[in-house]
């Protein structure tokens, strides 16, 4: 049974990740797409032995290149090194859209419960003939409430989740 948060690498993914040099290389891709030079510029390295390097993590679906019909080929992470510099990125997104989903969709029911009730909405199809009765002026706009309130509990959820700019996670215990 596998972890939660890990991630499965084959052999080769684990002898290209062993490299520092790589490393380095995977970070600085991180930030943005770089070329050859630039990455040799940004990591000191000789183009040479960058070309190696990146031969390497391309042929483990780490890195891919670019080569958009111009004088430059453009290196950058693929999801596989995305997956594995930022694990939690995911389930954030995830969580969020979920989060976001279920407060849009509470903000949409109360819409539709006061404007029926205003009679400005639904005249010609509905004709109103829930207005009045208890369960559907109580019961809906509270549980439009009570779902944004949990969509607001997931998104706090999710952004705790979110690491610190310095590794560390949101309200987690000191090490």
């Amino acid at each position: 049974m596998q972890e939660e948060g890990s991630i499965t690498l084959d052999t080769e993914s684990m002898k290209a990740l062993s490299s520092e040099a790589r490393g380095r290389i995977l970070r600085a891709l991180d930030e943005k797409k770089m070329t050859l030079s630039d990455l040799s510029r940004a990591l000191e390295l000789s183009k040479p032995t960058l070309k190696e390097h990146l031969a390497k993590l391309e042929s483990t679906q780490l890195v891919r290149k670019a080569d958009e019909g111009r004088k430059w080929k453009y290196y950058s992470l693929s999801r596989k090194a995305r997956q594995i510099l930022h694990p939690g990125l995911t389930r954030f997104k995830i969580l969020f859209s979920f989060s976001l989903s279920m407060i849009v969709l509470s903000v949409l029911m109360m819409l539709y419960v006061w404007l029926t009730r205003t009679g400005t909405f639904a005249e010609a199809t509905l004709a109103c003939n829930y207005c009045g009765n208890p369960l559907y002026d109580t019961f809906i706009p509270m549980f439009a409430t009570l779902l944004a309130i949990f969509g607001l509990i997931v998104m706090v959820y999710a952004y705790r989740e979110l690491k610190m700019p310095g590794g560390r996670r949101v309200l987690s215990p000191p090490e």
